[in-house]
């Protein structure tokens, strides 16, 4: 029987941003310190605030190793890391227009200013062991 083991989680939060599509290129890190190679997986686990904006995230996914996984495709396929390598990944996601007409003027300038967040979601690196 397979078992996965997490061995690390990305939080991701989607703040500043009010509408609309965005790619942040290399914004998530990993690097494989456990002295073997891993053999992994991406998991999108989903939404984990509960703001009430979360449904105006069309979609969001993370970019690792040529795959992705995210809203619309929860698990990448697997591959290695070596040991010693460190990974960098692209965080995307999509805003529905309109969220700017949606907020008052103080929870819109505290999003532009990354100290509010429409919404975070998990994503998890599993180790598959046999």
């Amino acid at each position: 029987m397979d078992e996965e083991v997490i061995i690390h989680r990305f939080i991701v939060y989607v703040a500043r941003d009010l509408g609309g599509y965005h790619k942040y290129e290399a914004a998530i890190r990993y690097c494989n310190r456990s002295g073997a190679d891993l053999n992994v997986r991406l998991r999108f686990s989903g939404p984990i605030t509960k703001t009430g904006l979360e449904g105006w995230i069309n979609w969001i996914k993370i970019t690792l190793n040529n795959d992705w996984s995210g809203s619309s495709k929860p698990l990448t396929n697997s591959f290695i890391i070596k040991n010693g390598e460190c990974i960098t990944g692209n965080v995307e996601y999509e805003i529905r227009e309109g969220l700017m007409n949606e907020l008052d003027l103080a929870r819109r300038k505290l999003i532009m200013d990354g100290r509010l967040f429409i919404a975070g979601f998990e994503f998890d690196l599993i180790q598959e062991k046999k």
